[in-house]
């Protein structure tokens, strides 16, 4: 029922942002899709910095709370756990950021860039390479994804950041899947931690 309400609340988000941004390219003439996307990266500028604050405002809070009434927080929610970063909130956020720079910025460029090619340099007739630059596509996005995040991991671990912070920052930012989830086990890191050692 929760997963209902969610997707529910989630379309009615997107039909009023889709409405919004129709009255706003009919009142200027405007494009409608180039006024529908530059709706979505407003608002979602605005949500980013809501949360930023929300952040902000969550370790001025813990800050002026007792160490065991933290440590009583700290059990329950990650992040409260996770509200002082044992590296320091430049040292985090300067990780975080690279690890979203280098591995989800070229995602969609590999993805595409097989398609490309075959439309720009070979140009079949009838298109039935396509279908097969696309899955090349998303093979190579994975595969950058999959050795990306392993490194990754590594060089927080480090740069001093522990294992749980590793991955509760990298599940914020929508770098790493949650602990046992099936794509997960697809970094590279744990293909080969799951071989047998004679076969590495």
């Amino acid at each position: 029922m929760r997963r209902l309400i969610f997707f529910s609340f989630v379309v009615a988000i997107f039909v009023a942002l889709a409405t919004a941004a129709k009255c706003i390219a009919a009142a200027y003439a405007w494009d409608y899709k180039l006024t529908f996307l530059a709706v979505l990266v407003f608002v979602s500028t605005l949500a980013s910095i809501a949360l930023a604050w929300q952040r902000h405002h969550l370790r001025r809070s813990l800050l002026s709370l007792s160490v065991d009434q933290v440590d009583d927080l700290a059990e329950e929610y990650d992040e409260v756990k996770y509200a002082f970063p044992s590296v320091g909130i430049s040292a985090l956020r300067n990780t975080v950021l690279a690890g979203v720079t280098c591995i989800s910025g070229p995602i969609i460029p590999l993805m595409v860039l097989p398609l490309y090619l075959v439309q720009t340099w070979i140009k079949p007739e009838p298109p039935v390479l396509q279908p097969a630059a696309l899955v090349l596509g998303f093979v190579l996005a994975w595969l950058w994804w999959s050795v990306g995040v392993s490194i990754w991991r590594r060089w927080a671990a480090r740069r001093g950041l522990l294992p749980g912070e590793i991955q509760f920052h990298g599940e914020r930012v929508k770098l790493l899947w949650p602990n046992g989830h099936f794509f997960e086990r697809t970094e590279w890191a744990n293909l080969f931690a799951r071989l047998p050692s004679g076969d590495v």
